[in-house]
C-alpha cells in the first residue's frame, strides 16, 4: 500500500474507533461506516466523512519520507435526515455538532501518534502543521472540513 493510502487508512480508523464520533457515522450491525477515503465523494449518501490525501513532497530526496497534504470533509444533508421522521429537524444544527465532534476528535497535540498506532506500516510525526479549519457551504449541502500537513516515514519507527 503507497503512503497515502496508509494514512488514508488510518485517518479512517482513528474516526471509527474514537467514542467521539456521531453515531449516524459508525458502522452496526444494520449499516456500514460513513467515513469513506479518497478524493472522489461525488454521489455519496450523506451524512459522511471524506479522509483524502492529496500526495506530498519526499524530503530528504531519496528518504521515502514525505510531507502530506490532508484534507478532512464532514458532508451532511441539507433538509431533512434519511429517515425523514423527525419534524423539527435542524439540519444547521445537526451538521455543526456533527462536524464538531469528528474534527475535535483530529484537533489533538499526539495524532501524529494515535496515526502512527492505527496504521500499518506509518510513522506519523507530531506536530501536525498549517491545521485550517474550512467551513463551507455547498448549495443545500453543509460542508465542513480541515487540512493540514503532517511529515510521514512509509515504516513503523520504534
Amino acid at each position: 500500500m503507497s503512503l497515502k493510502g496508509k494514512l488514508e487508512y488510518a485517518l479512517q480508523k482513528v474516526l471509527s474507533q474514537s467514542d467521539e464520533l456521531p453515531v449516524e457515522l459508525r458502522e452496526t450491525a444494520n449499516a456500514k461506516s460513513r467515513i469513506f477515503m479518497g478524493a472522489d465523494s461525488e454521489g455519496l449518501t450523506r451524512p459522511c466523512v471524506v479522509v483524502w490525501v492529496q500526495g506530498g513532497e519526499e524530503e530528504p530526496q531519496g528518504s521515502g519520507n514525505c510531507w502530506q497534504q490532508v484534507s478532512v470533509l464532514v458532508k451532511s444533508p441539507g433538509d431533512a435526515d434519511s429517515t425523514g421522521d423527525l419534524i423539527d429537524f435542524d439540519p444547521v444544527a445537526n451538521h455543526n455538532a456533527r462536524a464538531e465532534a469528528v474534527l475535535g476528535i483530529l484537533c489533538v497535540d499526539n495524532l501524529g501518534e494515535l496515526l502512527s498506532a492505527a496504521g500499518e506500516s506509518l510513522t506519523v510525526y507530531d506536530p501536525i502543521t498549517d491545521v485550517n479549519l474550512q467551513p463551507d457551504l455547498e448549495g443545500r449541502s453543509f460542508v465542513d472540513g480541515m487540512t493540514f500537513r503532517c511529515y510521514c516515514a512509509p515504516t513503523a519507527i520504534l
